[in-house]
């Protein structure tokens, strides 16, 4: 018995040995309950647990600035040496900010400030969304017909730039962009534009939203018209009953950050943090945050949808080249 217990005793030795303890501590602050933070902190805490990095992600509930601030300092508090945030509101936290810089690298993630002491910033590269925005209208729509953009605010820079993308993706061919419309982020406002171009523009073959509340709303617009699948629907995203809209061919391509290569790429930034591997890079430091795009397999023929166009545009022929 006693030998037995020995060996047990030399076993679990061997064992605690082997183990690699967590030399890292890392965290992660998220802006609210989305999709996006869902996946990113499955991922990030199995990546996390591979590579023997302890890390302390949170989703602060309510979605505040004050809530955040308090869940960074206990984060620090607790051990993190190198944070990740994405700030509810940055001009609001910047003095909050500053002070967590002060006691570790910080990241700001998807919403930049600038103006602080954060290392670095991983966000999108908004000209590439414009370009994947427009991969997806081209993908499920002829040549040669009209689509309209909604944005938030088209002076802003994150538009600009989307736009941009969109544009130069699509001067490589012959679709057409018929116009932006702008709401000033009000849903009410987005809702009478779209449904006053489905009223009296049944020319336009695709709706692009520059902005994830535009979704839902072009979603809802195009079902109560009776043209839900035959208005192509390209969004950005994440956005409510977006896989349900996609899977039911509605909405044609979200374009939204990748859940996993985020995950990665947050644990390899904070990690090099906390190691002192990676320097500050200044204010003007900028990480692309990897890009996914989710696209429907229930794509209304492109046969059903000139079909349909006809009946509203009989001259919609003469515009998209070699549609039937």
């Amino acid at each position: 018995m006693r030998t037995l217990l020995l060996i047990v005793v030399a076993f679990a030795c061997l064992v605690s040995a082997g183990a690699e303890p967590a030399t890292l501590r890392v965290g992660v602050l998220a802006d609210g309950e989305s999709e996006l933070w869902t996946g990113v902190q499955a991922a990030i805490k199995e990546k996390a647990e591979e590579q023997h990095v302890a890390i302390d992600f949170r989703i602060p509930e309510p979605a505040t600035a004050e809530r955040q601030n308090e869940l960074a300092l206990e984060m620090l508090d607790g051990g993190a040496q190198a944070l990740a945030i994405s700030p509810v509101n940055p001009k609001e936290q910047l003095d909050a900010l500053n002070n967590l810089a002060e006691k570790a690298p910080l990241v700001a993630v998807l919403r930049d400030a600038p103006e602080s002491a954060r290392v670095v910033f991983i966000g999108r590269d908004e000209k590439e969304v414009g370009r994947r925005l427009a991969r997806g209208v081209l993908k499920s729509l002829p040549e040669g017909l009209k689509v309209m953009a909604f944005v938030r605010d088209v002076d802003a820079p994150d538009s600009q730039q989307r736009i941009a993308g969109f544009k130069e993706e699509l001067a490589k061919t012959e679709t057409v962009l018929d116009a932006v419309k702008e709401d000033k982020g009000d849903r009410m406002v987005a809702w009478a534009n779209m449904e006053e171009i489905i009223l009296h523009r049944p020319e336009i073959a695709g709706f692009v939203g520059f902005e994830a509340y535009h979704l839902p709303v072009m979603a809802q617009v195009v079902k109560e018209t009776g043209r839900a699948r035959q208005v192509r629907i390209v969004s950005v995203g994440p956005a409510p009953d977006m896989r349900k809209l996609v899977q039911d061919g509605v909405v044609h391509a979200v374009v939204m950050e990748d859940a996993d290569d985020m995950s990665g790429l947050l644990l390899e930034t904070l990690a090099g943090l906390a190691k002192k591997e990676k320097e500050a890079p200044g204010e003007e430091a900028f990480i692309a945050a990897p890009l996914a795009t989710l696209e429907t397999e229930n794509l209304m023929s492109v046969e059903d949808v000139m079909h349909e166009m006809q009946i509203q545009v009989p001259w919609i022929s003469e515009v998209a080249p070699g549609a039937p």
